[in-house]
């Protein structure tokens, strides 16, 4: 009977899956070196996909208040603390509270119009 590098490892019990699976990829004939630069190489791969999964999926930017503020500014309107409010209730995740932006603006003097375009930008 002829007994083969490949038996011989079969045969052994205190070989474990991973030396088998190398000792298999040697005899098949990659070199141990190749293996290793495989392995770094995938590595490197799934750390390069990790790092721009995020940047791909990142939700477009989006308006903030601060562009409801900038809006009005550039109307020619004053800003203080309680047009700040309303621009930030302009972004609320509340339909009530968002819709409560343009009409605590025409209650401080701003155009009705103006104030529509004003709350628009702050959840656009």
């Amino acid at each position: 009977m002829i007994v083969t590098a490949r038996d011989d490892l079969l045969t052994h019990d205190h070989v474990n899956r991973r030396s088998w699976r190398l000792a298999e990829q040697v005899l098949m004939g990659n070199s141990v070196k190749s293996l290793n630069v495989k392995r770094v190489l995938v590595a490197a791969s799934i750390a390069a996909a990790a790092a721009v999964v995020p940047i791909v999926t990142a939700a477009p930017a989006s308006a903030t208040p601060l562009e409801c503020i900038n809006y009005l500014e550039h109307q020619g309107y004053p800003v203080g603390p309680k047009v700040i409010n309303s621009c930030k209730n302009g972004d609320s995740g509340s339909v009530v509270i968002r819709q409560s932006c343009p009409v605590t603006l025409v209650s401080f003097g701003v155009k009705s119009n103006h104030a529509a375009t004003a709350c628009r930008a702050a959840r656009a």
